[in-house]
Formats: structure tokens, C-alpha cells, sequence
């Protein structure tokens, strides 16, 4: 079924249940994205440790501290090559989460 077919009170209908009800009332687009935290891409063949020490110069314990903060990385089920190797691919945050 094409959308132009389609009668413009269901359009209606299905762009509201696009975008939920925000809390002062109905919206014609979505909410805006909030503050990101830091983050980087590890470069092919990097290791936490190396990670950290490029990125969190001084910070004692900075493989662990990505570890607390990127519990994707630390809950991984499947080997990357050497231990605490991530991929090029991986997004690493570099500070705690805001909320």
C-alpha cells in the first residue's frame, strides 16, 4: 500500500505514534538529544591499557575505570584477538554515564 493512497486521518494517526507525547504536550518532532559523554574509537590492534593511557594520561588504574564505565566491553562474550583488545568499531567512553 502506498502512503499517497493512504487517507490523511490515518496519516495523522501514524505520524502521532511516531513521536510519543512529551511532557508539555504533543510534539511535531522528537525530543532532542541530551549532553553525550566523551567517547573514542580504539585504533585497529589497541588494548584497554593502551586505550587508557592515550586518552586518560595520569589516571592510575585508567583500564580498569573504561571497564566501570563501558560494561559493554566488560560483559563481551566472544574473544577480540589478545586479551583486553577492542575493536576499531567499539565505542569507549571516556567518563562516567551523567545519570
Amino acid at each position: 500500500m502506498a502512503f499517497a493512497s493512504v487517507a490523511p486521518a490515518a496519516r495523522r494517526r501514524s505520524s502521532r505514534a511516531a513521536f510519543p507525547l512529551a511532557a508539555g504536550g504533543p510534539r511535531a518532532y522528537p525530543a532532542p538529544m541530551g549532553d553525550t559523554r566523551r567517547f573514542a574509537h580504539p585504533r585497529p590492534g589497541d588494548t584497554l591499557t593502551e586505550l587508557a593511557a592515550r586518552e586518560l594520561p595520569g589516571v592510575e588504574g585508567g583500564a580498569d575505570q573504561l571497564l566501570a564505565w563501558n560494561l559493554h566491553l566488560a560483559m563481551r562474550t566472544f574473544a577480540v584477538g589478545k586479551p583486553g583488545e577492542v575493536l576499531p568499531s567499539d565505542v569507549v567512553y571516556l567518563e562516567p554515564p551523567t545519570a
